[in-house]
């Protein structure tokens, strides 16, 4: 009995997790959906915090970051952390399109359904 009533609690507290965790990421999405049609090309992971945005910039773009790169990026950083309804999005195309030398890759801010700003870090 005492494990039919665990078991119970357990399912209840998943339960309760996963539909708190499905109702957060579809509020803030930023309107992921209606940039995703207008870049159905692109695969996009986030929407991420500031550190992780920082983290994954420095590590995709070690030695080869132009004047210009950072200049765009610190930009962009900011704009991000002074957006209540922002998003930060990185994004590439598919292996196929770097084979072809078509890849792109890097970071966007979305707000509203809009690619508010967008820096590429890597193209092929």
């Amino acid at each position: 009995m005492k494990n039919i009533i665990v078991q119970m609690i357990m399912n209840f507290l998943l339960l309760c997790f996963s539909t708190m965790v499905f109702s957060e990421e579809s509020q803030n999405d930023c309107g992921l959906s209606s940039v995703k049609q207008q870049f159905s090309d692109l695969t996009f992971v986030g929407p991420l915090t500031i550190d992780e945005t920082q983290s994954m910039y420095s590590a995709d773009i070690s030695e080869n970051e132009t004047e210009q790169m950072a200049f765009d990026w610190n930009i962009l950083i900011k704009r991000a952390s002074e957006s209540a309804a922002g998003c930060v999005y990185f994004f590439s195309t598919d292996e196929e399109s770097w084979n072809l030398l078509r890849g792109i890759k890097g970071f966007t801010l979305i707000e509203n359904g809009k690619a508010l700003d967008m820096i590429i870090t890597s193209k092929s």
